[in-house]
């Protein structure tokens, strides 16, 4: 692959070049806030560059690869059959101007068989060329050709472009008219054909633009949509998104408009568990009318674990004028038996030598061995399974990237399996005890880039997490309370939504103790002969009163020191210097 590479060409020279209208509707130049994508980085879901805020972020581009840089710039690269990219919003408007235009070139065999074709889709084909509306494709070998309806209507088809080389950076551009119906098609900003299209059924058509390629070899470049003239009413629902499960019933619903408009601008909202009555805009659905914000907080609150469909209407100047699509969204359990928190370091880690563990596990710790965190050891397993657990299903390791984590707890997530289906099976639990399993994670990409469903088989349900909530590299941590069942084993499906599979770090499990105290220091530290013997209760107890034992031996029968009643939380001692010890607190509520 690295072959296509060395071909001798210098991207950024030439008559190439984007010349939008006045306004860009999207622009891609294949980077992320100026950093180049990696080589090989799959292009689904990633941002845009530049984009209307609140805009739906989907450049589709199945199999596409990027590399880092060739000769210093970036492209997108087809490696093999077709890949696609369209915008899924109509951007018909009458009086406006549409422009859709990218930087192409080929590195490939100079024959027929290697293309980049840009256009117009109609309606809400999801591929690129086949239902096309209106669109020009440019060849490896310079020629060019320009179809109505798919390949119905054949207006030019030229063998080759005069002065063009093969490797050249080419500019190709469609503008559309949506006044007078003229397409004019361009290469290079140099009209190479015009048609009047008032007679066809195109002016009718839905304008989604679109950029594809054909066949290895191809690249392109600043693919950018543009217009002038009035914008159409387009309205995107932003949150929550399509099918997200775990919704507070008091959840914000919220929307934007993806162009400025003219005029006094409302909003009529649709809400209901029945999606013919949302889709029919059913007055019984319609919680909100004419409503000036682009929020909504349902009032009343919603029904918990409940789906609902909801979708948006946009008043101009009090008229009805464009309505939004439809989506759904599933809201919470009344009883949530999953909770989740940020993790920055062995403080808030959760990690306790006060608690009680069934299981405590660093996936990928052999480099390590046994890492201790807060006095609980973690052991390093040489694969995916033990005496008591089993992660199946996600047979690839890896390591690396960026770890904002301090303390010892950050060796968990030196490194994690992943694939689907994948799934975390805890045994020889007690029937009837009640646990807590806590799966130990960071950040590998952005939020929003690692949506999971994870679905638990001691109560049945699924729940949608995050593992990038909090960013790049940022740990959190995502715990689920459930009491074991009969047969003493539990699992964990873990069911992507995206692309973004759940990476597996590091778990454990402990008996859901209602009190227990954390120690300082902790179980297997070395400490000076004077020191101060400390603990932290948690859980609730009446009038806490704690009795301190402190030993050479683990059962204390040889007990140095005995002190009960205490009310303060820290003892100061003194002990004899290159001797093992051994210390308990138990806690007294209300003197008994």
């Amino acid at each position: 692959m690295w072959g296509l590479v060395q071909t001798a060409f210098l991207l950024g020279v030439g008559a190439a070049g984007a010349a939008p209208l006045g306004t860009i509707i999207y622009q891609d130049g294949f980077t992320v806030d100026g950093v180049q994508r990696q080589y090989g980085g799959v292009l689904n879901g990633t941002p845009v560059e530049t984009a209307p805020e609140g805009m739906g972020r989907n450049w589709i581009a199945p199999g596409g690869l990027v590399f880092a840089e060739i000769n210093g710039e970036d492209v997108v690269y087809a490696n093999a059959g077709s890949t696609s990219a369209f915008l899924d919003f109509d951007l018909t408007s009458a009086g406006s101007t549409i422009k859709v235009e990218a930087d192409v070139m080929s590195v490939g065999n100079a024959n027929l068989s290697n293309w980049v074709a840009i256009g117009f889709q109609p309606g809400q084909a999801s591929t690129g060329h086949a239902g096309a509306g209106l669109w020009m494709l440019f060849r490896g070998n310079g020629g060019y050709q320009i179809f109505l309806n798919g390949t119905s209507t054949l207006f030019l088809s030229v063998d080759s472009t005069p002065g063009y080389t093969q490797g050249d950076i080419t500019n190709i551009s469609i503008t559309y008219n949506q006044n007078t119906y003229v397409a004019t098609f361009a290469i290079n900003e140099q009209v190479v054909h015009t048609e009047n299209l008032s007679a066809t059924t195109f002016p009718a058509a839905a304008k989604r633009p679109f950029i594809i390629t054909y066949d290895a070899g191809q690249y392109f470049d600043n693919y950018t949509v543009s217009m002038d003239g009035p914008f159409p009413v387009r309205t995107l629902l932003e949150g929550p998104r399509d099918g997200k499960l775990n919704v507070p019933v008091d959840g914000e619903l919220s929307w934007s408009l993806l162009f400025p408009v003219e005029g006094d601008i409302t909003f009529d909202v649709y809400v209901d568990p029945n999606a013919l009555k949302v889709e029919s805009l059913d007055t019984s659905a319609l919680v909100s009318v004419q409503q000036a914000g682009s929020t909504y907080v349902p009032d009343p609150v919603l029904d918990y674990e409940t789906t609902y469909f909801w979708r948006v209407v946009t008043n101009v100047n009090g008229e009805p004028n464009q309505s939004s699509g439809l989506r759904s969204f599933t809201t919470d359990y009344a009883d949530p038996h999953w909770m989740d928190a940020s993790w920055t370091s062995d403080a808030d880690s959760g990690i306790s030598a006060g608690k009680t563990y069934t299981h405590a596990i660093n996936l990928r710790g052999a480099a390590f061995g046994t890492v201790v965190v807060n006095g609980v050891p973690f052991d390093a397993p040489a694969g995916r399974s033990g005496a008591n657990w089993v992660l199946d299903g996600a047979p690839n390791e890896t390591g690396g990237g960026a770890i904002f984590i301090e303390g010892d707890s950050a060796t968990l997530v030196s490194g994690f399996y992943y694939n689907v289906p994948a799934s975390l099976a805890l045994t020889d639990l007690t029937p009837g005890e009640k646990y807590v399993l806590t799966l130990y994670t960071k950040g590998w990409g952005g939020p929003g880039g690692r949506i999971v469903h994870l679905t638990t088989s001691d109560d049945g349900r699924t729940v949608e997490y995050d593992q990038n909530v909090d960013g790049d590299g940022y740990g959190h941590t995502f715990s689920h309370v459930y009491t074991a069942p009969e047969s003493g084993e539990v699992t964990v499906e873990f069911v992507p939504v995206g692309a973004g599979t759940w990476h597996h770090y590091a778990f454990s499990n402990e008996v859901d103790l209602p009190v227990y105290l954390d120690p300082t220091p902790v179980p297997g530290a070395k400490v000076q002969a004077e020191l101060d013997l400390s603990w932290q209760l948690h859980g609730e107890v009446v009038n806490p009163t704690y009795n301190l034992y402190v030993g050479t031996d683990a059962n204390f029968v040889n007990t140095t020191l005995v002190e009960t009643g205490l009310a303060a939380t820290t003892y100061s001692v003194s002990l004899d210097p290159e001797v093992t010890y051994y210390w308990q607190v138990e806690v007294v509520e209300d003197g008994g």
